[in-house]
């Protein structure tokens, strides 16, 4: 199978290596602020001499800081494209997925027709197993540029792992047969078709397990997601609080029910589901995952939600 990996493109027409690009000290990470602006010094160039900063720090590894000065160019700019792109690129790189895509879908918002921005998002969708829309996402970028090795082995990759969970399907079809109300069976396939992104059969799959076994907090949550993304907003929120209740310490659920608080207009729940979720996460050595949430809360603590409702 063809190695996961995602593409670095620089996303402004014609721009070249900038000679600027140097080792920086943690200690001053922008040599253009405010109290040392040359004459004449544009806020422009300020913005593109901090980008280039970010996109040094990126390149060398050090992600938190390259991510600092991004986020300091989109507090700005909130379209400023490139940073946008380069954000996503870093809480790729960072395993923070769930703002990755959040991150690139604002960008998609302002250049719909970037093939290495859709690239990325293919990469991200693989990671979150969402293997339906990774599949989109390759196919969108090739078609924009049709000799994008990256996008071609994510295609490969992503083909892959579908055919791997078709396989499994059929497998757990000839065990249904057998034995037909067997809920670890029916929960399986839920997953498996939630991954090919056949939401209609997972919902079901889900309910028929939660028939059979009606204290599986997983198969609550899954639930949840799937009535979540077809727009029950209120039968998610009903799906996650039964998996919380039976399955206190589900940092999942419990991030879920924050997402499903927001898209109805509930930010003080939502703040708390996601401090609930970060400690959780936290406490089980999830560092990525719990720095989402973090994020997530402290934004709704500050009253600036800064990402996608979707």
């Amino acid at each position: 199978m063809p190695k996961e990996e995602f593409i670095y493109l620089d996303v402004r027409p014609g721009s070249e290596e900038s000679p600027d690009f140097r080792y920086l000290s943690e200690t001053r990470l922008w040599k253009n602020r405010p109290e040392d602006e040359t004459p004449g010094e544009s806020c422009q160039e300020r913005t593109e001499s901090l980008y280039e900063e970010g996109v040094a720090l990126y390149r060398q590894g050090r992600l938190r800081l390259a991510l600092e000065a991004f986020d300091t160019i989109l507090s700005e700019n909130p379209r400023h494209f490139p940073a946008l792109f380069h954000k996503g690129n870093t809480l790729l790189k960072l395993k923070r997925y769930e703002e990755a895509l959040e991150t690139f879908e604002r960008a998609s918002l302002i250049n719909p027709n970037h093939p290495g921005l859709w690239t990325n998002k293919g990469f991200v969708f693989l990671k979150l197993e969402r293997f339906r829309q990774a599949l989109d996402a390759f196919e969108k970028s090739i078609l924009l540029n049709p000799v994008q090795k990256n996008a071609l082995e994510g295609k490969d990759a992503v083909l892959a792992r579908m055919r791997q969970c078709e396989e499994e399907l059929r497998e757990s079809e000839k065990a249904l047969e057998k034995n037909p109300e067997d809920a670890g069976i029916w929960f399986e396939k839920g997953k498996l078709h939630l991954k090919l992104g056949e939401l209609e059969k997972s919902g079901e799959a889900f309910e028929k397990a939660l028939e059979e076994k009606p204290g599986n907090a997983e198969a609550w949550h899954l639930r949840g997601k799937v009535l979540f993304e077809t727009g029950s907003e209120k039968a998610a929120l009903h799906a996650f609080e039964k998996a919380t209740r039976q399955k206190p310490d589900f940092p999942d659920a419990w991030y879920e029910k924050g997402r499903v608080f927001l898209k109805l207009d509930n930010p003080k729940g939502a703040e708390n589901a996601f401090k609930i979720a970060a400690a959780l996460w936290e406490s089980k050595g999830a560092k990525a995952k719990a720095e989402t949430a973090r994020t997530k809360a402290k934004s709704l603590a500050l009253g600036k939600d800064e990402f996608s409702r979707n």
